[in-house]
C-alpha cells in the first residue's frame, strides 16, 4: 500500500511540474497588441494624419495628401519603421492609456498619437 501511494505522488508531482511548465506565457505578444490599431496625430499647420498598426508587422499611415505603406518591428519599448523598403526610422516607445508617444532615437524629435 505505502508503494502504491508513494507512487501516485510521485505521479502528481510530475504531472503538476510538467502542466506548469508547459504553460505558455501570454505575455509575450502584450506589447506589440499595445500597439496595434489606429492612431491620430497632427501636423503642426493643424492638419491630421493616422498611423494603423496591424498585428502582422505592416502598417498604413494617411492623411489629406495620400497614404504610405510601411513594414514595422516592435520589441520592447523600440519601434522601427520603414517605408517602402527603404531603412528604418527608429523611434522610443511609451503608451499610457490612449495616447502614443513616439520619439526619434538620439533626438528630441517626437510625436504624440490619440487611439481612435
Amino acid at each position: 500500500m505505502k508503494k502504491a501511494l508513494k507512487f501516485l505522488s510521485w505521479m502528481f508531482i510530475l504531472l503538476f511540474t510538467v502542466s506548469v511548465s508547459s504553460c505558455k506565457d501570454d505575455d509575450d505578444d502584450a506589447p506589440v497588441s499595445g500597439l496595434v490599431g489606429t492612431w491620430q496625430g497632427d501636423y503642426k499647420d493643424g492638419d491630421h494624419y493616422t498611423m494603423t498598426f496591424n498585428n502582422d508587422g505592416t502598417g498604413v499611415e494617411t492623411d489629406d495628401t495620400g497614404s504610405d505603406n510601411f513594414k514595422y518591428s516592435y520589441t520592447g519599448d523600440r519601434l522601427i519603421i520603414s517605408y517602402n523598403g527603404g531603412g528604418g526610422v527608429a523611434y522610443s516607445v511609451s503608451i499610457t492609456g490612449k495616447t502614443l508617444m513616439l520619439t526619434i532615437e538620439n533626438s528630441t524629435t517626437f510625436y504624440t498619437l490619440t487611439r481612435l
